[in-house]
């Protein structure tokens, strides 16, 4: 059972350590990245757990058998709940299993209520050369979590309102969520903010919220006995 532990600790860590490496590096495209890319990952993490116990398997080895696990995850859409969740859950389920139950939404959970499913079919932005940026088919993180529907034209100051970027980090692509206000906007990196020239923008995003049940999903393992 140990295994089963590993495994999802080990999805975990790679899950981490690739987002970095397509964040952080500002890698914006859905092709796999090398979990074991040496700008990421830290040589400390992997000189302290080399073996991990009770499996006789080297980290590399089990991050390795990870790797495609994510790459099957990375380019899902995910919010709180949805479809994206739901397939997810069904690769997750590769590894453990996994008993899933439904929440509708409008369910009170102490001083919480479930809120509504979110589906997002298309993310862009147009420039005025005619150039596609922020498509959320290159990068997930380039739209804002939960961002609700929205089409038009606008000026580029209009349109600095909705972007969102890191002046400290001009090759990252931030995560961005709009969970408790109706909100629309992307996320860029900083360098290709700031060569955004003026005109006018054509933005598209067709998303939607609607009633639906939030997606929760649980795995018992026995103990064993032992001293």
């Amino acid at each position: 059972m140990f295994l089963c532990y590993a495994t999802i600790a080990w999805l975990i860590l790679a899950s981490t350590i690739a987002l970095c490496s397509r964040s952080s590096l500002g890698d914006v495209s859905n092709d796999p990245v090398d979990v074991r890319d040496e700008q990421c990952q830290s040589e400390d993490v992997a000189a302290e757990v080399p073996i991990l116990e009770g499996t006789g398997q080297h980290a590399d080895d089990i991050a390795g058998e990870m790797e495609p696990y994510f790459d099957r995850l990375w380019p899902i859409m995910r919010s709180v709940m949805g479809d994206g969740v739901r397939e997810s859950h069904d690769i997750l389920s590769e590894l453990l299993p996994l008993k899933r139950m439904e929440i509708p939404t409008g369910t009170k959970v102490f001083d919480w209520t479930v809120p509504q499913e979110w589906k997002v079919r298309e993310a862009h932005i147009i420039t005025p050369r005619g150039e596609k940026i922020c498509d959320i088919h290159e990068n997930n993180l380039h739209l804002i979590n939960y961002s609700v529907a929205f089409s038009g034209k606008m000026a580029l100051q209009e349109l600095q309102e909705h972007l969102h970027s890191l002046p400290d980090q001009p090759n990252a692509i931030p995560y961005i969520t709009s969970y408790y206000e109706a909100n629309w906007g992307f996320c860029i990196t900083h360098s290709q903010r700031q060569q955004l020239e003026e005109g006018e923008y054509r933005v598209f995003i067709d998303a939607e919220h609607f009633d639906g049940s939030m997606t929760i999903s649980e795995c018992v393992l026995p103990g064993t006995e032992g001293p």
